[in-house]
């Protein structure tokens, strides 16, 4: 009994471990279908059969794996394409909306058709710079036409004042109008006739000419012009080599006047008027870089100015009241140095365009300069000159002796003069400068009595 029951208990473990081992089994046929399932969708996606060997689509999954770059490569490309295309439908469109707009014909290639509107554009400006070239003429024409308007208005008032002048409609103006024709070539036939018999009378009237062929013989007269028949026969042949020279002259002018010719002038004319504007602006934008760059120029120049300038035009300010603002160191035509004057309003003035005074005053102006910096650097040194505001004015000179009286405090000043007027400036500054004013006049009598006594 007991080995019955250890056999039952063992049939049993042996029934629950075989009925575990057959759902295990179980399990795994199922997991053997899913991943024969997936390995078929796998080696699908490899292009390879289902039967394929495991280690075959192992070296083709390797394969794949390596070309991941190149077909990332080939994605991105596929992508470039495909914007690529994009904008040429995008300039596609946009050519035709323009060839629609523009009313032109373009090609199907986008890139050509740009092109073709591109050139399209150019001839535009072309014929616009030509049609803004003759706009000239064309208020020219339109002048003239206005004027003509207004002649014909006038003509037609003239034409009526005429006709209740003469007391005739405007119908039989024509007749009358021929008639009066020819009474005035007739009349003009006759003045000519004159005129002919006066010039081949030597300016005798026809009264003075006929009292003279009076008692003249016939015979004789007609002997005479037979006489003169070939100097006659060779002044027509002059004159009929001046009418073949007038003629050749005509055909000329009438060659040069032909359309044909006269067309390809006006082109020609158009054509160099667009190219005169395009120089013109040309010209403009180099011309207002030019005044740029010379600004700019004077502009560093006064910000790094030479110490003596700037001094000389400060006294060339004080010497001239104002009159001018100062000094400034240019170059001229030849590329050489100048100094120049400036103005209050910014104008320059050159040496040779001041006046005698103001052109002392300059040098003067430059001397103290001079003198100041010396006595900077060295002992100050004396100055002394002789009749140095004689091209002044009393207002300017005035100004000159108080700048001289004040650059006296610091260096000595001796001005030699025979003008009263600079001595009264000079006596006026005794109170307000160290000044003094010495007469060498009274100073000579005084030394003369001394010796005397």
């Amino acid at each position: 009994m007991t080995t019955f029951s250890r056999d039952q208990r063992n049939v049993d473990t042996r029934t629950s471990q075989r009925l575990r081992a057959h759902g295990f089994l179980q399990t795994l046929a199922e997991a053997e279908t899913d991943w024969s399932k997936r390995w078929s969708n796998a080696v699908a996606e490899l292009s390879l059969p289902p039967d394929v060997s495991i280690v075959r689509a192992e070296e083709v999954a390797r394969e794949w794996t390596s070309a991941r770059g190149e077909l990332s490569n080939i994605a991105q490309t596929r992508r470039r394409i495909a914007q690529i295309d994009a904008d040429e439908a995008d300039l596609r469109q946009m050519t035709d909306l323009l060839a629609v707009a523009l009313g032109v014909k373009v090609a199907t290639d986008p890139v050509e058709a740009a092109s073709e509107l591109k050139a399209a554009w150019g001839a535009h400006q072309k014929h616009w710079r030509e049609f803004s070239g003759l706009e000239p003429e064309r208020r020219q024409a339109a002048e003239e036409e206005q004027r003509a308007a207004v002649d014909l208005e006038t003509a037609e008032c003239a034409l009526n004042d005429i006709c209740a002048e003469v007391g005739a409609a405007e119908a039989d103006l024509e007749a009358l109008a021929k008639r009066l024709t020819a009474r005035d070539a007739s009349a003009d036939q006759h003045e000519q006739l004159i005129a002919k018999i006066r010039a081949a009378g030597d300016g005798f009237s026809i009264d003075e000419l006929r009292q003279q062929c009076q008692g003249q013989d016939i015979d004789a007269i007609r002997a005479d012009l037979e006489a003169l028949d070939p100097e006659r026969r060779r002044l027509d042949d002059l004159i009929k080599a001046a009418v073949e020279t007038m003629q050749s002259g005509e055909n000329q002018l009438k060659a040069f006047e032909d359309p044909t010719q006269v067309n390809q002038a006006v082109a020609e004319r158009e054509s160099a008027a667009s190219e005169m504007h395009m120089i013109a602006e040309q010209w403009t934008e180099m011309t207002l870089a030019r005044d740029i760059l010379k600004e700019a120029i004077s502009q560093v120049r006064a910000q790094h100015q030479d110490p003596l300038i700037a001094r000389a035009g400060a006294l060339f300010q004080l010497t001239t009241k104002g009159a001018f603002a100062g000094v400034a160191a240019e170059v001229d035509e030849d590329g050489a140095p100048v100094v120049v004057g400036r103005r209050t309003d910014g104008a320059r003035v050159g040496i040779r365009e001041m006046s005698d005074g103001a052109r002392d005053q300059l040098f003067l102006s430059f001397r103290l300069a001079s003198i100041e910096r010396y006595g900077e650097a060295a002992e100050s040194i004396a100055f002394i000159a002789d009749d140095i505001l004689v091209n002044f004015d009393d207002e300017r000179g005035t100004a000159t002796v108080e700048l001289l009286a004040e650059f006296g405090k610091a260096n000595q000043v001796i001005l030699f003069t025979h003008h009263r007027s600079v001595r009264d400036a000079a006596a006026a500054l005794l109170t307000k400068a160290p000044v003094q004013v010495i007469d060498l006049a009274k100073l000579g009598d005084s030394l003369g009595e001394s010796q005397a006594a």
